[in-house]
């Protein structure tokens, strides 16, 4: 084998290191296609949420993943934003505010897409309490859906319950989990 290699002219090295950067590209290429592969969740699904007099820009809440992060670690959310959290079967589900930066209005909507009660001006938790129990919100009954707003927004938009609430496009509640 070393005979041959010594042989070897200097167009055939170059044909040969050729095939080696090929071989280095297709791999590059093999591994960002994987990267970009196991974001899978990284797509952010958006519907138009109405409620009574107000539209927001929905971010979908789908999976429990997602539940459980929901807004934890934002900044902000601009103003006409929100989050929809999605659930397969109607129940008293709750809330914390673990990993939240701003406070929050919650808007609990039934399966029948009706305000069945709204819960306003929840603050974050504080500075240095993150080992400390988090307080529990719900709205004491069945709900299909929650909508959280920034802060103030309930108030500003005169959003109340048995107000009428509609997704453009709908959403398959069944894609929850």
């Amino acid at each position: 084998m070393a005979a041959l290699v010594a042989n070897r002219t200097p167009a055939s090295r170059a044909s040969f290191r050729g095939g080696s950067r090929l071989v280095l590209l297709v791999a590059a290429l093999l591994a960002f296609a994987l990267a970009i592969a196991s974001c899978g969740d990284q797509t952010v699904e958006r519907v138009a949420a109405r409620v009574g007099p107000a539209t927001f820009d929905a971010e979908l809440a789908l999976s429990g993943k997602q539940h459980v992060k929901g807004l934890g670690g934002r900044d902000a959310l601009a103003p006409e934003a929100a989050m929809l959290f999605v659930f397969p079967q109607d129940g008293d589900e709750s809330f914390v505010m673990r990993g939240m930066r701003f406070p929050l209005d919650f808007i609990w909507i039934d399966a029948n897409k009706r305000v069945v009660a709204v819960t306003e001006n929840v603050p974050p938790p504080e500075a240095g309490t993150e080992d400390e129990p988090s307080p529990v919100f719900r709205a004491g009954q069945l709900i299909a859906y929650v909508l959280e707003v920034n802060a103030g927004r309930v108030q500003e938009l005169g959003i109340s319950a048995g107000d009428a609430v509609t997704f453009e496009p709908e959403v398959d509640r069944t894609r929850a989990d």
